[in-house]
């Protein structure tokens, strides 16, 4: 009968706890409940050793080889409207041991009201239901047609052995996306040949700046050409002065040899991590310059023949203009041969006598800014 009692003690003591289908047995000692001092010594040490025999099934002791949930990650798509779960799960007898990763995601419209069942089954680690790598450790799933709100995901793995994880809970806000705005911040409006351009742009984002993905901006060109894909910076180098401001730069030195000149237009756009863009701010930047369109190419003239001397310019209202006969010289000499309005765009020069070289070229400069100039490519030949 004593026997009998201390054996109903141990079964009578264990408590069961459950998430998921998952069982953990806890042994419970009650020592005054069942009043166990009223037995025998012989028989309390015969009923321990019953015991501690008995504690090798693997339900009711914890094993050091548990596996163990090293990270959880939620994350809500805006742009899909998604929800992936992803659980880094370790194991010290290997991650090819791992039996189940279970889990439960929960929705409320609060933080305390996350009581709303909506999945519960198994994360997969096989690349399949929004998995990314097969066989990595991470154990996924993504959920999609999910709306705003509060998210709660709770998760139990347990291995081949039965041993089992802590379960972990987190929770996770998933709210609409809002797009970034961006303005002007600073940029220069004129500029020469061959100078250095800063444009700054100020952006801001209602969910942070984190959720910037980059400034970029598209340049129209004086003849209409558009380029874009120019990318500017929010990292403290190479012109930006602060890191992670919100003030994105560009900075870049300009072509002195440039055929263009004219109006620039830079245009400015932000987008988010979601891939939505915010409004577009433009820049006009003047640039002043002449650019010689004839003689291009190395032609042979006579004494008494008409070169016709051609150009472009913008922003100019006088042109002088010039010819070498050594441009071969580190610095050629030029002389002038006359002063004209740049709106002609045309001088017919007829080559004096005397004049004779292999060398040649011609340049124009605005009479009123020498340093704004162009010189001929090619050189041509007077004999």
């Amino acid at each position: 009968m004593i026997f009998k009692k201390v054996s109903a003690f141990f079964s009578s003591s264990a408590a069961k706890t459950s998430f998921c289908g998952f069982t953990k047995i806890k042994l419970k000692y009650n020592f005054y409940e069942h009043n166990i001092f009223n037995i025998s010594i012989p028989l309390l040490i015969f009923s321990m050793l019953f015991f501690v025999n008995n504690c090798n099934d693997n339900t009711s002791i914890i094993d050091e080889t548990d596996p163990v949930i090293d990270s959880l990650n939620l994350h809500y798509g805006i742009s899909t409207a998604s929800f992936f779960i992803g659980a880094q799960i370790s194991d010290p007898q290997g991650i090819e041991t791992i039996n189940e990763v279970k889990y439960s995601l929960y929705y409320g419209e609060t933080d305390s009201t996350g009581d709303e069942l909506l999945f519960e089954g198994n994360l997969v680690d096989d690349g399949t239901s929004g998995d990314i790598i097969k066989n990595d450790g991470v154990f996924s799933r993504k959920h999609f047609d999910m709306g705003e709100g509060f998210y709660k995901c709770i998760v139990l793995a347990d291995d081949e052995d039965g041993n089992e994880t802590e379960i972990i809970t987190k929770v996770e806000y998933a709210v609409k996306n809002e797009p970034p705005f961006v303005y002007m911040n600073e940029y220069t409006n004129e500029f020469e040949k061959g100078d250095t351009l800063i444009f700054r742009v100020k952006a801001t984002d209602p969910q942070g700046l984190n959720d910037i993905a980059g400034v970029s901006f598209t340049i129209e060109y004086p003849d209409k050409e558009m380029k874009s894909g120019f990318v500017m910076r929010d990292d403290g180098y190479l012109g930006d002065e602060t890191k992670g401001d919100g003030i994105y730069t560009y900075k870049t030195p300009t072509n002195k040899q440039s055929i263009y000149q004219g109006l620039w237009n830079f245009r400015f756009t932000a987008k988010d991590k979601g891939g939505l863009h915010s409004n577009t701010v433009k820049a006009v930047v003047k640039n002043p310059g002449v650019h010689v369109t004839n003689p291009d190419e190395a032609g042979n003239y006579n004494i008494g023949d008409t070169l016709n001397i051609e150009w472009e310019s913008v922003f100019i209202d006088s042109l002088v203009i010039e010819y070498t006969l050594n441009n071969d010289f580190g610095s050629p000499d030029y002389t002038r041969i006359d002063t004209v309005a740049a709106e002609t765009r045309l001088y017919k020069w007829k080559i004096p006598a005397v004049l004779k070289s292999d060398h040649c070229k011609i340049k124009l400069f605005d009479k009123n800014k020498q340093a704004r100039y162009d010189v001929s490519d090619i050189e041509f030949r007077i004999q």
